[in-house]
């Protein structure tokens, strides 16, 4: 398992834009970290950097106390899934998520196909396996999307907004074979959403943003019952109010140790 850490993480864009403004975090290994906030906060660029797809202007990276400041993005055993699934349209389902292994070279065939039918069949998608992801609802494809990257054997696995554009219980299902399959694989996840009830149902730990700065970093009791200011306070209201009192309380319980 993989502890990432940002050490004083800053970044501008242009020369003017500061996306993101001395950000210092520590994401324990095994957890479920989401990164909340509004759109336009900095959550997306920070996700980059932490995969090596933006460079810091100030700052460091580290995976387990290692700098990865010279670590390319594919030798950092990240794996990536995003708002939109991103697959190879002229591959086959089975050959998306066969893709990574196949490249890596240190399976078998008979290794691969078992791994990608074990993956598949937990994400509900064995019977689709076959589909080209033109044939695919959006649903399927970003379970595609979603096995994919856990077969790359990631250590650290992002996921920005992968489920904005689903909804109902294809959403509710969706978050809850995410968890399913990070609880297996004690795998380090950081999660981007604007959404504040996404962010209470997934998260170990939460971190609010706004403006390219930290607001509070906690569990979701905290963040929902213990603001560490009025921007926070603001942020979760409404999910809050919506919520019922028997809701409320199974968030209370899940933020005790």
């Amino acid at each position: 398992m993989v502890q990432v850490e940002l050490e004083s993480v800053r970044k501008v864009y242009a020369g003017e834009v500061t996306a993101l403004r001395d950000i210092c975090l520590t994401i324990e290994a095994g957890k479920r970290f989401v990164l909340a906030g509004p759109s336009g906060c900095g959550k997306t660029t920070l996700l980059k950097v932490i995969a090596g797809l933006e460079q810091p202007d100030t700052g460091r990276i580290l995976f387990n106390g290692r700098d990865m400041s010279k670590v390319e993005p594919k030798d950092r055993r990240v794996g990536m899934v995003f708002q939109n699934a991103l697959l190879y349209p002229h591959l086959s389902a089975f050959e998306n998520m066969a893709f990574a292994m196949r490249v890596e070279g240190s399976k078998t065939e008979s290794e691969i196909r078992s791994a990608v039918r074990q993956t598949a069949d937990l994400l509900g998608i064995g019977d689709l396996l076959g589909r080209m992801p033109g044939q695919l609802s959006g649903g399927q494809a970003q379970r595609v999307a979603i096995g994919k990257a856990f077969l790359r054997e990631p250590t650290v696995l992002l996921l920005d907004e992968p489920m904005s554009h689903l909804d109902g219980p294809l959403k509710d299902q969706i978050e809850d074979l995410i968890v399913s399959l990070q609880r297996r694989r004690h795998l380090t996840i950081v999660y981007v959403t604007h959404d504040q009830a996404e962010t209470l149902s997934i998260a170990d730990r939460v971190c609010v943003m706004d403006g390219g700065t930290v607001q509070q970093v906690g569990t979701p009791e905290d963040v929902l019952f213990r603001p560490a200011n009025r921007f926070v306070d603001h942020f979760f209201r409404r999910v809050k109010d919506r919520r019922t009192p028997s809701q409320l309380l199974d968030i209370q319980e899940k933020g005790k140790p």
